[in-house]
Parts: structure tokens; C-alpha cells; sequence
């Protein structure tokens, strides 16, 4: 587990540039950028603090970063605990002469990369979201490779199974400013990402905004030798898979009634509608829709309020909530089908991701799931083992021995075991409409795009 406070570890930390940290290993020590010179001192965070200040000053940072783990007692004197507000006690290094010092290279007992993911940061040790910082389990660490570090997961998600089945590489995402590689595709997907714009995360719209940017600036620096960008045949021929909904609902069924929740669907679809329509003006002509999942089942929705035992199910869901769901679903559906008329020359397949996840949740003991509803990733324990005030990844957190036999991770999200579960049936095709695989679909030849309107 993480200490909640790095001083009472005996670490402070440093974030620093890639050629920073290449000049302090060359030279024995650091200088720090251009703010440090300026203050007089070298600028650092206890491990509390690191995720606020990446959120706050290197969100836009385009050079590659690392978070350096540093002795306290190697610094000696020269470490001071000064004030910066009324709620903030930051470490400073002066130095032992309390003038401009180096940071010696000796003290750094760890430094690890930073990658800017699904609009938060993640590393081997840590992950670092909304401002929070926390460190799993050495068991979990242990057990995931780089690439899978940082997801709403303890692994792979129902995206990188898809992938894997069409022998495809894991799709980079957009935010994502280390190691990208779009050879295959792009993910513009972010956590906690609505339909509906809000102040605080990607909305639909920003999203395909992003990828119009995306799409012109590939093909104006596509070439033969640029492996790591879409020309305008991958444009064409791609897959365009869209899933969103379910931030929106599980929002309004906190503050609205479920008449009131049905009446905003129609606004959700439209939102969609538009979208597709944009993505088609651009030359999308291939589109693969999952709806959204039971949400009644989730343990941020369990754990909201207290339930009578007439508002759950057999299985411990709220009716009213996956009521609304299959709600927000049906109307989907009939935005697939009324799209599939008046796109001539696309091809629209609907997925029911929904009865996919109920029917795990309905009968998780049959395919090897021992927790349906209850989060492996949380707080509180319990029947759903979830805390707002203390989620996965906020100190005080605790994992589950056993996250194969866990259907949710944190409340939010699903474990890697019941991803593959999901994907496997989506690729089954029994849940498609119309019944078409994926890898034929993303293969199939359709007629050229229609030149967008001016």
C-alpha cells in the first residue's frame, strides 16, 4: 500500500524532463529547469502531491517525463518543508549552503517513466488520477506488464481482446504524448468520458473533434516511410467502434428520477446521431456500436443508497436503473437501424453488450466468478466494497487475493477475466445485430466514401 504521505516514508519526489534526467545520470547531478533557477531552489512533492502537480502544470507537457523517488536523508540540511498556501507544505532543496545546489544523483533510489493515458498519468510503481496518487500492491504490479499499467482495469480491457483477435497491436491513445504508435488505430477514449459535454472530461463531440484534427494532421505527414500514422485508405476502411452512454445515465440516476432519466435519452441519441453523421461526412463508412451495460449491477450504483429489497432483482440489481439502461438501449438500437436506411453504402452493427453482462452477473458462478457485484479494487468491504471517499487508487484502498473471480474492479469498471468473458461473446456474433464478426466487417469491401460536402 502507498503511505497517504511520502515525508513520513522518507522519500520526496521529483518531476522531471527525459533530457533532465539524462543530464543529471551523465553529470552526477542536476541544475532543475529554468522555474528552479528562478526560485533558488530545486523543486520537489511528497508522493501526495505529485498528482496534483502533473495535473496542474504538465497536462500539456509534450517531452517525455519521469518521476525520480528521492532519499530525504541524502539531502541532508539542505531539505526544507516550506509553506507555499494555507494548505500546502512542499520540500524544497537548497542545498547544504542553503544557496542554489545540485540535486545529487546518489539520492535518486528509483526513477520511473511517465505516460500520459486516458487523460491521466501512469508508470510501473504508480498510478495518478484526478489528482490522486497511489501505489497497488506489489502482487499487482507484478503481474501487469507497462502497457496494461493505468487502465480501468487490472489489465486488459474489452478493447485490447478485440484487438488480439484480429492479431492487431493494443491501440495508443490520442492524449497519449510517450511511445505512441497509431499504425493500427487510434483510441480517443478517456476515462469517465460523456455524451453529454461536461466541465470535466472528453465529451462525444470533443472527442470526434479530436479525431478531424487527428485525421487531417495524419495525412498531411502521412508518407511511406511514417509507419506510425493512417493514410487515407486506413481512414476509409476502418473500423469506427463507439461505446459511451454509461457515465451519462449512472450521473443522472444520481440526482434525477427514473421518468426524468428517460426523458434525457432522446437528447443522449441525438448527441450520437450527429456524431456518426460527422465521422460519416468524414469517410467513416464502417461503424461497430456496443449499447451500455446493467447498470444497476455496478457497486457505485449499489453502494449509493441504501436499497430496499423490493428495488433489486434476483441477483442484487436495481430494477429502476436497468430499467433505464435497456431505457437508453432500445432507442440505440433504433438509431442503428434508421441510420443503416439513410447511410446507403455504410455498414452499422449493434452489439448488446447489456445482456452480455447481465448474463455473466445472472450466472457467474457457471463461468468461474465467484463476486458478481462486489468491487475487488475498493474500500469498506462489504457487500459491494466500495467508498466514494476512498476509491481504487486513493490511499487506504485494498485489492482482492483473488481478481480472476471478480466480475467488477473498482465499482466502475470490470476485471480482466470478465473483459475477455465480454469480448469473447461479442465476437460469437450472437449478440450482433445484424450477425456479422468483427474481423469480416473491419475486412469487408464497400463502396468508396462519397466525397464529403463542402
Amino acid at each position: 500500500m502507498g503511505s497517504s504521505d511520502g515525508v513520513y516514508e522518507g522519500f520526496v519526489y521529483r518531476i522531471c524532463t527525459g533530457e533532465e534526467w539524462e543530464a543529471m545520470q551523465k553529470s552526477g547531478s542536476s541544475f532543475g529547469r529554468e522555474v528552479d533557477a528562478a526560485s533558488g531552489y530545486i523543486h520537489l512533492s511528497m508522493l501526495n502531491q505529485v498528482g496534483s502537480t502533473l495535473e496542474k502544470f504538465f497536462m500539456n507537457f509534450r517531452k517525455d517525463l519521469f518521476l525520480l523517488q528521492i532519499d530525504a536523508k541524502k539531502l541532508g540540511d539542505g531539505l526544507i518543508y516550506e509553506a507555499v498556501d494555507d494548505t500546502n507544505v512542499f520540500p524544497h532543496f537548497y542545498g547544504p549552503s542553503r544557496s542554489f545546489s545540485p540535486l545529487p544523483l546518489d539520492a535518486v533510489v528509483k526513477s520511473e517513466q511517465l505516460v500520459m493515458s486516458e487523460g491521466k498519468f501512469r508508470c510501473r510503481t504508480y498510478f495518478i488520477m484526478h489528482g490522486k496518487i497511489a501505489q497497488l500492491p506489489q502482487s499487482v504490479i507484478q503481474s501487469l506488464s507497462l502497457q496494461f499499467q493505468g487502465r480501468m482495469s487490472d489489465g486488459r480491457l474489452i478493447l485490447d481482446f478485440l484487438c488480439e483477435s484480429l492479431n492487431a497491436s493494443y491501440l495508443s491513445p490520442f492524449v497519449e504524448s510517450v511511445g505512441a504508435n497509431f499504425t493500427n488505430g487510434v483510441n480517443f477514449a478517456m476515462s469517465g468520458s460523456s455524451i453529454i459535454p461536461t466541465s470535466d472530461f472528453f465529451s462525444l463531440q470533443n472527442q470526434v473533434a479530436h479525431f478531424g484534427r487527428f485525421k487531417r494532421r495524419s495525412l498531411d505527414f502521412f508518407s511511406e516511410e511514417d509507419k506510425d500514422l493512417l493514410g487515407n485508405e486506413e481512414f476509409e476502411n476502418g473500423l469506427y467502434l463507439i461505446d459511451i452512454g454509461q457515465n451519462d445515465l449512472a450521473t443522472a440516476f444520481g440526482i434525477h428520477t427514473y421518468d426524468e432519466v428517460v426523458k434525457r435519452i432522446s437528447a443522449l441519441i441525438s448527441e450520437i446521431e450527429n456524431s456518426m453523421w460527422v465521422l460519416y461526412q468524414q469517410g467513416a463508412r464502417k461503424f461497430w456500436v456496443h449499447n451500455t451495460g446493467p447498470l444497476g449491477c455496478l457497486p457505485e450504483i449499489l453502494a449509493s443508497r441504501k436499497y430496499s429489497a423490493s428495488e433489486l432483482d434476483q441477483y442484487g440489481c436495481v430494477v429502476t436503473v436497468n430499467k433505464g439502461a435497456r431505457a437508453f438501449n432500445d432507442e440505440l438500437l433504433r438509431l442503428c437501424n434508421k441510420l443503416t436506411r439513410e447511410m446507403k453504402d455504410a455498414v452499422i452493427v449493434y452489439v448488446d453488450v447489456h445482456n452480455i453482462k447481465y448474463d455473466l452477473i445472472a450466472n457467474s458462478s457457471t463461468y468461474g466468478f465467484e463476486n458478481a457485484i462486489t468491487a475487488c479494487c475498493g474500500y469498506g468491504g462489504g457487500q459491494y466494497n466500495f467508498n466514494y471517499t476512498t476509491l481504487c487508487g486513493v490511499p487506504g484502498f485494498e485489492v482482492c487475493e483473488k481478481r480472476s473471480e471478480h466480475v467488477n474492479w473498482d465499482g466502475f469498471h470490470y476485471t480482466e477475466a470478465a473483459n475477455k468473458f465480454v469480448a469473447t461473446q461479442i465476437l460469437s456474433t450472437r449478440y450482433s445485430s445484424p450477425q456479422l464478426a468483427l474481423a469480416d466487417v473491419l475486412l469487408s469491401s464497400i463502396a468508396a466514401p462519397a466525397p464529403a460536402p463542402a
